[in-house]
């Protein structure tokens, strides 16, 4: 999915014991860095890096609609969406 922005290693697709996909580094126990992932839909890697934390984004495919998030919850790119909807309906 692209590369850890903490060692440089691989992301890539896990499922946690309780069924939960996320991503993880390949790195694994040297790097513990994981970010959640929605559950349903598709995932696909973009080549692009967070310009905010360095993270890889992603494209969510979920039936008809898709849409580019940073798997980082804590990213200012995911919030800046927001912000900037907010501005323009006001």
């Amino acid at each position: 999915m692209g590369k850890c922005p903490s060692d440089g290693g691989d992301l890539i697709i896990r499922q946690s014991r309780y069924g939960k996909r996320f991503l993880g580094c390949s790195n694994y126990p040297k790097c513990t860095v994981t970010y959640p992932l929605p559950q349903k839909g598709i995932i696909v890697p973009t080549g692009e890096m967070c310009q905010y934390c360095g993270a890889p984004l992603l494209v969510m495919v979920n039936g008809k609609r898709k849409w580019k998030f940073c798997p980082n919850m804590k990213c200012e790119y995911n919030r800046k969406d927001k912000v900037e909807k907010n501005k323009s309906e006001n």
